[in-house]
């Protein structure tokens, strides 16, 4: 395995860690903002590594099976949909096409994306009202 493979296998690796880590200390004032049970936001916690372990078998199996970067790709398409959130979390059924659609779908999002969404030279800042609906 070259340094740089091994370099990113091992950043990978400490994600769910890194996660944990950062989420741990704020599960009481999670549960106390939405008014829920410590127990429940105990168990999202458990739900998220238990997530991401079984992604792992999965995509491993998935680029075992069909090649690192179709396996990549199709995931980086249908995170990308799923994350937007909304009507967009409904991206998630995507997974049962046949890999090559959802990769040919990627590719065209991906070589069109500035033309149809822009280029932008900074980031968006929010105005001061749009500021004041955020969550401390």
């Amino acid at each position: 395995m070259s340094p740089r493979l091994l370099s990113l296998t091992i950043a990978l690796l400490m994600f769910p860690q890194l996660a944990q880590t950062l989420y741990s200390p704020a599960l009481a004032d999670l549960a106390q903002r939405f008014a829920l049970p410590a127990s429940a936001a105990s168990q999202a916690m458990s739900l998220y590594l238990l997530g991401f372990a079984l992604g792992v078998l999965l995509w491993g199996r998935l680029a075992d099976r069909v090649g690192r970067r179709p396996a990549l790709l199709g995931g980086l398409s249908v995170f990308v949909l799923a994350a937007l959130g909304g009507g967009w979390r409904l991206a998630a059924v995507l997974r049962v096409l046949p890999r090559r659609w959802r990769d040919g779908a990627y590719r065209v999002l991906a070589r069109n994306r500035y033309r149809w969404f822009g280029r932008h030279d900074a980031c968006f800042l929010p105005t001061p009202a749009q500021a004041a609906r955020f969550l401390d």
